[in-house]
């Protein structure tokens, strides 16, 4: 009874119990055990496994739960039967999601993607990927590649598209727990080629008739256009109730992948819609725009899209939603900072009003301190109307600073900061007297703290023998096994840390039966120790 489980890992399951305490008077020879996996009705036999009331199952697969019958046999016969409870090997842990599928390239009958791996992949490695495609206007989500066919690679070029339709796409990453989640979809692209530009040099007749003269090229170099990238530097300058005032930068220009924008549109979404309207139905050049027409306190997320002859860039989106509101009008700080030391143990904090406190009833200030034992800015005092506050419990020996905010309905000031504080602390003079100190011999000969015991282990488990002995300096420890030396045998493995010598063997066969014997020296004497091993 009372099952102990002892490792339930993603390869092995190893788990003991308490032997019955009536065994008939007899010893208890085997333990023979049958699993079952969970969800199958047939049981394993696994057979006897010995007489040591352990077991250690490595033929487990991950994630999945297993019950174990357990008998003891012994000269009389064999026990009852124990079942345990179900026990799982590992948890499943999924991967996270990888990032956005990012479009390569677009054509009519292809789109070319790739992605990068998830940064938690679980703690096992990642079998491949599983991609998925949307269209614009659907909820419903489409496999692209067969679930028993999964993505090895970290790209794919999805070849079932329709001709100018517009598409986004997902992807999850797959380890041996399964499929993780969905990473984000990646931006709306349209299935349709690029538009190109063709320049011809060397124009020549091929005719002698001038009737009958045409032009034809030498040669022709037909030059691609790529679209251009994302802005940079997407920011709002200004707002109003109705207005919004947008800067950006040009996009990066990288040559054969993203070419130079020769134009933006802005586009907007309010937080209600799902669709993006543009504000500007040419494309501009300059790099500004101010949306006009909003609704007072209205929220919407607004983008910029650049684009060239090669089509339209991806949107560069602004991280937040936008408020249609002015901005907040923060106070202004509070003038210098003055300290003063009236009572001992206090300071007086004194500093010039903010220049809003007359037009501004509702102003006031908030006090924080910072001292040089705490190092952390921790508020003393808040909602103060006046422009003195004295703290209290002010220690010498410590370095304090002081900070003083302004404070309306609409947010803080900058901080207003004092000059250091710092009154030196008053020592008095004491002699210390140094007690005399004596030398201690703690050199002693080996001697064995805790003895080898008796083993008897079954053929081909592990046997581990260990004891403890004390000795300064530290004692030679040697390894016998019938007078034989064992310190430079490869099948044991023996070890001396902290004076607990242990010696394991790690399968053990009758060649190992005999008596073992450790032995320790060093200059001040000689401690023996021995034991005997049967199989």
């Amino acid at each position: 009874g009372n099952l102990e489980i002892v490792d339930a890992s993603s390869s092995v399951i190893e788990f003991k119990w308490r032997p019955s305490k009536d065994s008939g008077g007899c010893k208890i020879g085997n333990y023979i055990l049958e699993r079952q996996q969970i969800g199958r009705n047939t049981w394993k036999k696994v057979g006897p496994i010995g007489p040591e009331p352990v077991y250690r199952d490595t033929d487990v697969d991950h994630g999945r739960r297993y019950c174990y019958r357990i008998r003891a046999e012994t000269e009389m016969g064999t026990s009852e039967i124990m079942e345990t409870e179900d026990i799982q090997a590992g948890t499943k842990a999924y991967p996270g999601p990888p990032s956005a599928p990012k479009v390569l390239s677009a054509f009519k009958d292809c789109i070319n993607l790739a992605w990068s791996p998830p940064a938690n992949t679980g703690g096992t490695n990642i079998l491949g990927y599983n991609l998925e495609k949307r269209k614009k206007g659907s909820n419903l989500w489409g496999p692209v590649n067969p679930p028993e066919e999964i993505i090895r690679a970290k790209g794919y070029a999805v070849k079932d598209v329709v001709e100018g339709m517009e598409y986004e796409f997902r992807v999850s990453a797959i380890n041996t727990s399964g499929a993780g989640e969905f990473s984000t979809p990646s931006e709306f692209v349209f299935a349709k080629d690029p538009k190109s530009k063709q320049t011809f040099g060397n124009v020549t007749h091929s005719s002698k008739d001038p009737s009958h003269n045409f032009c034809y090229c030498d040669k022709s170099n037909m030059c691609v256009a790529e679209a251009p990238g994302k802005v940079q530097d997407f920011r709002v300058t200004d707002s109003t109730y109705t207005t919004l005032s947008l800067s950006w930068n040009k996009p990066n220009e990288i040559k054969g992948v993203e070419d130079e924008a020769k134009g933006y549109f802005v586009e907007i979404r309010p937080a209600e819609s799902t669709e993006w309207d543009r504000c500007n139905s040419n494309p501009i050049t300059m790099t500004t725009y101010t949306v006009k027409g909003l609704k007072s306190l209205a929220m919407y997320w607004v983008r910029v899209v650049a684009i060239n002859d090669g089509g339209e860039g991806q949107a560069q989106e602004l991280d937040n939603y936008i408020l249609a509101t002015p901005p907040p009008d923060e106070p202004k700080p509070a003038g210098p900072v003055e300290l003063d030391e009236n009572v001992p143990g206090t300071v007086t904090i004194s500093w010039t009003p903010s220049p809003d406190e007359k037009r501004d009833d509702r102003l006031h200030y908030m006090v924080t301190k910072r001292d040089s034992v705490k190092r952390q800015w921790h508020a003393i005092a808040d909602h103060i109307f006046n422009n003195r506050f004295t703290a209290c419990n002010i220690m010498p020996g410590r370095e304090y600073k002081f900070r003083v905010y302004a404070k309306n309905d609409m947010g803080s000031s900058k901080p207003s900061e004092s000059p250091k504080w710092f009154i030196p602390s008053k020592k008095e003079k004491f002699i210390l007297t140094m007690a005399e100190t004596k030398v201690c011999d703690l050199q002693c000969p080996p001697k064995f703290l805790v003895p080898l015991k008796l083993h008897a282990a079954p053929q081909g488990y592990e046997c581990y023998m260990t004891c403890a002995l004390k000795g300064d300096p530290m004692p030679h420890v040697t390894w016998l096994r019938n007078n034989v030396i064992l310190n430079t045998n490869t099948n044991y493995y023996i070890t001396n840390t902290c004076g607990v010598c242990s010696l394991l063997i790690l399968r053990v066969g009758p060649k190992d039966t005999g008596e073992y014997k450790i032995v320790a020296e060093n200059g001040l004497g000689r401690a023996e120790c021995s034991t005997k091993l049967t199989v």
